[in-house]
């Protein structure tokens, strides 16, 4: 009560002291204006002592954040949000669909293909029959399968040729590299680059920009310095992810994050858009886990997560290869009917397993559509277009309810399938 009566009280005090800041009086006249109204309140810092700051610091530390608190843990169902089809997360921007305001999102300035045409105008129609090579990391997986289709479908309708070769392995970088300098060698009109490593590739990009012939990166790939990107943001999915548990799971709820063999990049910011989304939250990580080098071993880590934490209620996994491989251990365990489990990539194998019950959802990265938008980025940069560094590709929360129709309403559809 002291501190209300000083506030109360005080500003008559501090109208009696008012100075024009050169050692004279000041506007009196204003001053006992003031004075003179009754039943005003008067100034408060006349009166203050030191001690009393530090109450009103405490008191507004704690106003703010019993604020900043307010609303967090209210359900989110924002998992399959219209946004997906410009590829930015739900609220776009610096904040997005992040918990965290995405201050993490390397891709929060990125352009949505979907917008691209806007920025640029509609595709050039391209000068010649240009040949185009893309370089891919490796065929064994159906992301690449899948995006290479779309890169021939798209060529093929828009009347130019397309060469796409592949390493031999996930970490087959000198393969790769092999692979860029043969196809310098050969002669091609734009290079369109994949990188297992963007440093390994690195001699082949200068070769490439010091000959004129534009270089373009696709896919769920490493940027390359300088080189514009055309793929999925890797952040983006980590955050949709924890929107399918904000909207699924109650509060309290724990989850496992499996993370997996993904490139170092992409491993870090899936798991950073989760975390991000999830901060301050209803529902926390519990436990990070490493995937095994083999089925057996992946299964055996999350077996030991479920006997540490018997309440797990979700887990999400950094690609769909792991995400099945944690089916089985679920079945094997009995949980698969009462632990939410999530995958990356969209594969097959993932809609068959979500169909069948055994996977909660996965997001799609659409790598058919985003094979055509790379064709489309090679030709405007032939037509002397200069393309945003970051032009980010649809994805979205595949479940049950939207197998059959995963796109969102608005998205950038595939010309064809």
């Amino acid at each position: 009560m002291k501190l209300i009566d000083f506030i109360a009280r005080g500003r008559g005090a501090a109208a009696r002291n008012v100075s024009d800041g050169r050692g004279r009086p000041g506007n009196r006249r204003v001053a006992d204006s003031r004075r003179a109204r009754p039943g005003r309140p008067g100034g408060v810092f006349s009166r203050l002592k030191p001690r009393h700051g530090l109450w009103i610091l405490l008191i507004a530390a704690v106003v703010a954040a019993i604020l900043s608190c307010g609303g967090r843990d209210a359900p989110d169902s924002r998992f399959r949000d219209k946004s997906a089809a410009s590829g930015t997360p739900a609220g776009g921007g610096a904040k997005g669909a992040s918990g965290a305001g995405s201050s993490h999102n390397p891709d929060k300035d990125a352009l949505p293909l979907a917008q691209l045409a806007a920025k640029l105008g509609p595709l050039p129609k391209p000068a010649k029959a240009y040949r185009l090579v893309a370089i891919l990391p490796y065929y064994g997986e159906e992301y690449w399968q899948v995006l290479a289709r779309g890169m021939q479908s798209r060529a093929m309708e828009l009347g130019v040729s397309i060469e796409m070769p592949a390493a031999a392995s996930p970490a087959d970088t000198k393969g790769e590299l092999d692979l860029a300098m043969r196809e310098l060698d050969r002669g091609c009109d734009a290079l369109l680059l994949a990188p297992i490593s963007a440093a390994a590739l690195a001699p082949a990009v200068a070769r490439a920009k010091a000959a004129g012939i534009p270089v373009l990166g696709l896919g769920q790939s490493e940027p390359i310095a300088s080189v514009p990107l055309i793929g999925p943001s890797q952040y983006e999915t980590g955050v949709r992810a924890a929107e399918y548990f904000l909207g699924q799971l109650p509060k309290g709820a724990k989850i496992l994050l499996l993370a997996g063999d993904l490139a170092p990049l992409a491993l870090r910011e899936r798991t950073q858009g989760l975390t991000d989304r999830l901060a301050g939250s209803k529902i926390s990580v519990a436990d990070t886990v490493q995937g095994g080098s083999t089925p057996a071993a992946t299964m055996a880590a999350v077996k030991d997560v479920l006997a540490k934490l018997p309440d797990l209620a979700g887990v999400y996994c950094t690609s769909d290869a792991l995400a099945l491989t944690a089916a089985q251990a679920l079945a094997q365990a009995g949980k698969s009917q009462t632990v939410r489990l999530v995958g990356s990539g969209g594969e097959s194998r993932a809609y068959d397993a979500i169909r069948q019950g055994e996977l909660a959802a996965t997001i799609d990265f659409f790598a058919y559509i985003n094979g055509q938008a790379a064709v489309d980025g090679a030709l405007r940069l032939l037509a002397g277009q200069i393309l945003p560094q970051r032009i980010t590709t649809p994805q979205n929360g595949v479940t049950a309810q939207n197998l059959n129709n995963p796109l969102p309403a608005g998205g950038v559809q595939p010309n064809s399938q």
